[in-house]
């Protein structure tokens, strides 16, 4: 077997070291991409999420928006129906709700 030289050998370990530290910076690099990845996937997730809230509220609002009016429509009909200062009163209440 060959003997190495001492200029061979500083040779040998440069390369060896500049090889981990490649190999250390590629997998420091995939490691930020992937952590990257990860955040723009929760960020993403999250972002439908408030939107799918979002859009839920408002169909609940409309919802009883429009059951509220079902609600005037019939006192009204019933104030109309049978007046008396019991049915108008709540027919106005109602009527206020749902200008608020």
């Amino acid at each position: 077997m060959k003997k190495f030289t001492r200029k061979q050998m500083l040779t040998a370990g440069a390369v060896v070291l500049l090889g981990i530290g490649g190999i250390t910076v590629g997998v420091v690099n995939h490691n930020n991409n992937v952590h990257a990845q990860q955040v723009a996937k929760t960020k993403a997730h999250e972002a439908k999420v408030k939107a799918d809230k979002k859009a839920k509220s408002e169909q609940l609002a409309k919802e009883k928006e429009v059951a509220q009016q079902k609600q005037v429509a019939t006192l009204l009909a019933t104030a109309t129906a049978n007046p008396s200062d019991n049915s108008i009163k709540a027919v106005n209440d109602a009527i206020a709700k749902l200008t608020d």
